[in-house]
């Protein structure tokens, strides 16, 4: 819900994918987000960063002091 797939150019990245890789720390909010794998559409990859940045936290970890947390964003125009 935090992803704006309209802040990446449909034509550009439609059918592409862009994998974020990211912490998520003891208190549940996200961390050191980057691409793993680029989409080839640099929007595409921008608005997926920007998606995990609008997340305000997943709850606290049940144990541990963080989790890395891999997650593929795949943009199919409608």
């Amino acid at each position: 819900q935090n992803w704006y797939t309209q802040d990446a150019a449909p034509l550009a990245s439609n059918g592409k994918s862009v994998t974020i890789v990211f912490d998520i720390n003891r208190d549940g909010v996200p961390s050191n987000a980057r691409i793993y794998t680029r989409s080839g559409s640099p929007s595409l990859d921008t608005s997926a960063l920007r998606a995990l940045q609008r997340v305000e936290g997943f709850g606290p970890l049940p144990e541990g002091n963080r989790i890395t947390v891999e997650y593929t964003f795949n943009y199919r125009r409608q």
